[in-house]
Order: C-alpha cells, then sequence, then structure tokens
C-alpha cells in the first residue's frame, strides 16, 4: 500500500485495519495535499515508545485476522523519490483516485480480473516476506480529495501505476483503503 498520509487519528484507526487485510508494506508518503503537520504524528518519531505504538497498532489488526507477519512501515517525504528510488518490483501497480467526467478509469476488480488465482496476493501475500506466490499488487491511495491533478498522476503513471477508481465519490482515506483493499483480495481470489 502507498498511502499518502492522512490526518494522524485517521492513520493511527487505519493501521489495524491495514494490518488484518494482510498488507505486507506500507509506504507513507506526501502529497500535494497532505498537510505538513501531518508528518508530527507521534506514530511516525523514531524513538523506542513511538516505534512501540507504531507496532501495537498493527499487531492489533493481526490479532484479529489470527496473522504473525506485521507489516512494515516505509516514510518518504518525497513522493518522486519514493516511486524512482524506494519501491521493488510489483506485477501489477494501481493508483486510485475519484471518477472525473472525461477520465477514462477502471474499476479494481477489471483491473485485476487478470491476476486472479487461488494464491494471488496484496503486497506478499501473508506477510512482507514474499512467500505468497501470487501476483504482488500495489494500491496508491492519496490525500483526502484525491492526487494533484495532473502532475501527481502523470508521475504515477510515469513510474508504471494504473489509474483504477471506485466511483465518482470522493471517499475519506480510510474508507478508500479498505473498500479498496477488499476489492483487490475478492478479486485475486
Amino acid at each position: 500500500l502507498l498511502l499518502a498520509m492522512p490526518r494522524p487519528l485517521q492513520f493511527g484507526r487505519l493501521l489495524p485495519m491495514v494490518a488484518s487485510l494482510g498488507v505486507g508494506t506500507v509506504y507513507v508518503t506526501a502529497a500535494a495535499k497532505t498537510e505538513k503537520s501531518f508528518f508530527s504524528s507521534h506514530l511516525l518519531r523514531e524513538d523506542q515508545a513511538a516505534q512501540q505504538q507504531l507496532r501495537a497498532a498493527l499487531v492489533e489488526g493481526l490479532a484479529q485476522a489470527g496473522d504473525t507477519a506485521v507489516p512494515r512501515v516505509v516514510v518518504d517525504r518525497r513522493l518522486r523519490s519514493l516511486l524512482r528510488d524506494r519501491l521493488p518490483q510489483y506485477g501489477r501497480r494501481l493508483v486510485a483516485h475519484p471518477r472525473r467526467e472525461g477520465r477514462d478509469a477502471r474499476t479494481v476488480g477489471e483491473a485485476l480480473s487478470g491476476l486472479a488465482s487461488s494464491q494471488a496476493a496484496i503486497d506478499a501475500g501473508e506477510g512482507q516476506d514474499g512467500a505468497g506466490s501470487g501476483p504482488r499488487v500495489l494500491l496508491a491511495v492519496g490525500p483526502e480529495g484525491g492526487w494533484d491533478e495532473p502532475a501527481e498522476l502523470e508521475l504515477l503513471r510515469e513510474h508504471g501505476f494504473e489509474e483504477v477508481t471506485l466511483g465518482s465519490r470522493t471517499l475519506r482515506t480510510d474508507v478508500a483503503v479498505v473498500s479498496l483493499l477488499s476489492v483487490a483480495h475478492a478479486s485475486l481470489g
């Protein structure tokens, strides 16, 4: 999951959900519509207490799902350098954005229909170690209001992302992430 940093409170609520849905790595970055102050979240500090809180939020989601592979959280405030230098290979890269008039975007299910298999994985499947043998999918979710048009969307497309949509509604980040991951899991089997 590539996530434009949401409001800190929302980020804290989102972590257990992401972990319970089997995401192996969460890449947190800034976008044009991301407030700089969001990166002052206590969960993103590098001290030991903050790292324990981050891990506890992720483990909470794992306990619910009966999983043990704690997702990695990678923070890079610069979207361009994250895309260029830090992302591993993925079978499919999808960027979620609200459907706009005059723009053609497929749904997540349509974009993933050719990748479906019984052992498919979202971001390395059952964890970050790559043990899943299915295709690796990276979902990019922007800030509330969506990615900056056209600059950020063009940058993401230049790095192999295909635009997908959940419809014309602009959703809260937590709603969009859970919806996208659920549809991706269902599509991949």
